[in-house]
């Protein structure tokens, strides 16, 4: 699981006193009607354990289409849960509530470590039709990057890359690396959105 980047466990906190892990059952599932050839469906156990006394306060299964990543914190004691290419946002009750559909696959998400900042990348529907050779060399279709305020479904920054990559997040833009005039110096710059 660890060397495909596959996600079969989770852990998080919805605030001093509560903890939520998921992890993934084991077993035979009932198939899905309708769903794709392309699905790896798995079964994934949430459960919110009081720290102090170590029992489950609630529980419940959610069943996921692939095997990536499903989880990330949100804000305020709550969580953003990915079923394929639609994020939901649950709390203590474990009760998935719409937050956003995309209309093409979800390839890398991403939260910024103050919870202020969403990155999600998906296929960029107007690239997908002149995709070169080269691009299906680097794993796939371009990537459309687009960057959200914690909340907001309106994107701050729209941008494509070549392949899904991790964005080095601040609380209100990015982490810029250049390499200096200097043999083996860096420099780092904080870079805004605005």
């Amino acid at each position: 699981y660890l060397t495909y980047r596959l996600s079969s466990a989770a852990l998080g906190f919805f605030d001093d006193d509560h903890l939520l892990f998921t992890f993934r059952l084991g077993g035979l599932m009932k198939r899905a009607p309708g769903d794709p050839l392309g699905d790896d469906d798995q079964e994934i156990q949430a459960a919110v354990l009081d720290l102090g006394t170590g029992k489950v306060v609630q529980q419940t299964k959610w069943r996921m289409h692939d095997r990536s990543q499903y989880l990330w914190p949100y804000k305020d004691g709550q969580f953003l849960v990915r079923v394929r290419d639609a994020l939901f946002t649950t709390d203590s009750t474990l009760e998935l509530a719409p937050y956003m559909t995309f209309n093409s696959p979800i390839r890398a998400m991403q939260v910024s470590p103050d919870r202020r900042l969403l990155v999600v990348e998906t296929n960029d529907p107007a690239k997908l039709q002149s995709q070169t050779p080269d691009q299906s060399f680097l794993g796939g279709p371009p990537v459309k990057v687009m960057v959200f305020p914690m909340g907001d479904k309106t994107p701050i920054l729209e941008t494509e890359a070549k392949v899904p990559s991790p964005l080095p997040l601040l609380g209100d833009g990015l982490l810029d690396l250049l390499e200096a005039k200097a043999q083996k110096m860096w420099v780092m710059r904080d870079v805004p959105f605005e």
